[in-house]
């Protein structure tokens, strides 16, 4: 059971450097509970499953964090995560919300994340968001011409 136990930390904690490589270093939430770093956000979820006041990471586990959080909005990216092969963690599905100032969600995009490189970093995740803006502002904009 410690082996398990072990194994499933070392999981968490790699899981945790390929998050930060990609500048994901925030607060994160796991479930919708457990504020802390990633890392710790995981333990203490792991430590209230063995407790028996969590379901475990059976059906996988929902991360949630802010890609950016500001007065005029925010952009939260929520990762859905699994046991993989050799019990490691992985990403199978990334998705980014965007909210605006009144907290009311503007859009949604899924992305299915079928190899770990795939993974958006944090910047890249807002690049999309901009361009995804500038193309509905020129769409939208329509001259009448006489």
């Amino acid at each position: 059971m410690s082996m398990e136990i072990a194994g499933l930390l070392s999981a968490v904690k790699a899981l945790s450097e390929k998050l930060r490589e990609k500048q994901w270093d925030g607060q994160f939430m796991t479930n919708a509970g457990y504020p802390d770093s990633l890392t710790k956000s995981v333990e203490r979820y792991l430590y209230q499953s063995m407790l028996g006041n969590e379901t475990g990471i059976g059906r996988g586990l929902l991360l949630s964090t802010y890609a950016q959080n500001g007065e005029t909005g925010s952009v939260t990216c929520d990762f859905s995560v699994r046991t993989g092969p050799a019990d490691q963690l992985v990403v199978h599905r990334m998705a980014i919300r965007e909210f605006d100032y009144c907290n009311r969600q503007v859009s949604l995009q899924e992305i299915q994340v079928l190899q770990q490189e795939q993974i958006l970093s944090r910047q890249d995740v807002l690049k999309k968001l901009n361009l995804k803006k500038k193309e509905k502002e020129l769409s939208g904009r329509k001259r009448i011409r006489i």
